[in-house]
């Protein structure tokens, strides 16, 4: 018996994907449980995830029987070589790349907090979670340039101010 932690009910594997699906931390891996159309249009309000842990057990080999089936994925720990993650304006992306060669993408809501709780399994799990900064952390983190005439000086004795 394993429990499982839902990180997001609203996982998706890229924006052509418009089928929602549930993302599931286990102790040993990732599980992707595709929903329905019915679930997706029901799951499409702002703030779908409730503030309290959502768990659930599941049984012994049901997470690999649940993966096998069409639409869903179970990702174990030790198939997992390389992740990153990436919180954008609007959601967050896990890419990982698996022993087998293999890439796989999710992406979820943003205000669903998945961050967290998958960079701490990541990392106990022995997958280094690369942080990929979005465009906007990257323009706080840069050098701003320094205001004043040292630009225009130069142009000023050229003529061209």
């Amino acid at each position: 018996m394993a429990t499982g932690r839902l990180l997001t009910n609203v996982c998706t594997t890229g924006w052509l994907d418009w089928i929602y699906s549930e993302l599931w931390l286990l102790p040993d891996g990732l599980l992707r449980l595709r929903t329905g159309l019915l679930e997706t249009i029901v799951r499409s309000q702002p703030r779908t995830m409730p503030e309290q842990a959502v768990v659930r057990d599941f049984g012994p080999g049901e997470a690999e029987s649940l993966g096998a089936q069409r639409g869903n994925a179970w990702i174990p720990a030790s198939t997992m070589q390389g992740a990153e993650i990436r919180r954008g304006l609007i959601s967050g992306r896990l890419r990982l790349s698996l022993v087998d060669g293999k890439t796989l993408k999710f992406l979820w809501r943003r205000g669903d907090r998945v961050d967290g709780p998958l960079r701490e399994a990541l990392s106990n799990w022995g997958v280094r979670p690369d942080w990929a900064p979005t465009a906007l952390e990257l323009a706080a983190r840069s050098p701003q340039p320094r205001s004043g005439t040292a630009g225009t000086a130069g142009r000023a004795r050229h003529g061209r101010v």
